[in-house]
């Protein structure tokens, strides 16, 4: 599968997942180094008649259905500007359908590359795996 359209499939299932959170993902007018999306929250009621201002933040889309060799998924993120990275990974059902899982990472290395790896399944208490995380850590987060 080619990287255009993994892209589009990693961009629509983070899309679907943001809009089922009560968020808006707008395209941004420019593609400005890897922001994929301009994420709205809608404003919170404080008062009768009164709403908190919506807050928006930045979004760059990862998406991988691969797996290495300690069966968890490395995302390689390169040099973004945004707030905030989905993480999106396919899981191949036994009936033959696909389930898309979406973890949403706060990006602390502003224009640097950097990588994290998700264990996607059973959880493991072997000490070598240190640096892998758990996928479910990842897949409500305080935006």
């Amino acid at each position: 599968m080619n990287t255009a359209r993994k892209g589009i499939i990693g961009e629509s299932f983070a899309k679907i997942d943001l809009i089922k959170r009560g968020l808006y993902p707008h395209k941004p007018e420019l593609d400005d180094d890897g922001v994929d999306f301009i994420v709205e929250m809608k404003p919170e009621k404080i008062a009768k008649g009164l709403y908190t201002k919506g807050k928006t933040f930045t979004l760059q889309v990862k998406y991988r259905t691969t797996y290495d060799s300690t069966d968890s998924v490395v995302f390689d993120i390169k040099k973004t500007r945004a707030d905030w990275v989905a993480l999106v990974h396919e899981i191949e059902q036994p009936n033959g359908l696909s389930s898309a899982v979406v973890m949403y990472v706060k990006n602390k290395r502003y224009n640097k590359r950097w990588q994290i790896s998700m264990r996607i399944g059973n959880k493991s208490n072997d000490k070598q795996r240190k640096l892998i995380h758990d996928w479910q850590d990842y897949i409500n987060p305080k935006f």
